[in-house]
């Protein structure tokens, strides 16, 4: 899995950084929303409430719970870039007999509501840096070595294919 990450992650640098840099758009930088307390506590709830969906037998299938799964590594990529892992460990204590009923309801609309918020931005972030160039087929290889996917050769136009031999028929009795 870690190999699957810093292979897209490798892939992504080699046209996204090289292309945006290139070509984006001169914008004044906007600061991150400061971190409080609240915010904190209510990223921690996200986290919570959807890590126990991820966990619940009764989630409504695989897929369902899939979903959870995914919106808790959300929080928990968004909450670790604010805080220590001890310090979310301590949050999860602390937060976790706060939530009940009605409050695991709000919580699911405003985090889903969240995540679609930023779901929609990263389209939006795609869409400039898509509109910057265009993706290669096939990314450079390490200096001296070859391809490890070569692409296909193909036909040259007005040249015929090359014949292929082809084994002669059986003989029956």
């Amino acid at each position: 899995m870690k190999l699957a990450v810093a292979a897209i992650a490798a892939g992504l640098g080699l046209f996204i950084l090289p292309a945006a840099a290139q070509d984006a758009p001169a914008s004044p930088l906007q600061p991150a929303s400061p971190i409080t307390e609240a915010s904190l506590n209510r990223d921690v709830h996200c986290y919570i409430v959807f890590m126990g969906l991820s966990a619940a037998p009764d989630m409504g299938g695989p897929a369902m719970q899939a979903g959870a799964r995914m919106m808790a590594f959300y929080w928990f990529g968004k909450l670790s870039g604010q805080i220590s892992d001890a310090d979310l460990e301590h949050r999860l204590i602390v937060e976790g007999p706060n939530l009940k009923g009605d409050v695991i309801k709000d919580d699911v609309v405003r985090c889903t509501g969240e995540v679609s918020e930023r779901t929609e931005a990263m389209d939006t972030i795609l869409k400039h840096v898509g509109a910057a160039g265009t993706p290669p087929t096939q990314a450079p290889a390490p200096e001296g070595q070859a391809p490890q996917n070569p692409a296909p050769e193909t036909q040259t136009p007005g040249k015929p294919e090359a014949p292929t031999e082809k084994a002669p028929p059986e003989k029956t009795p």
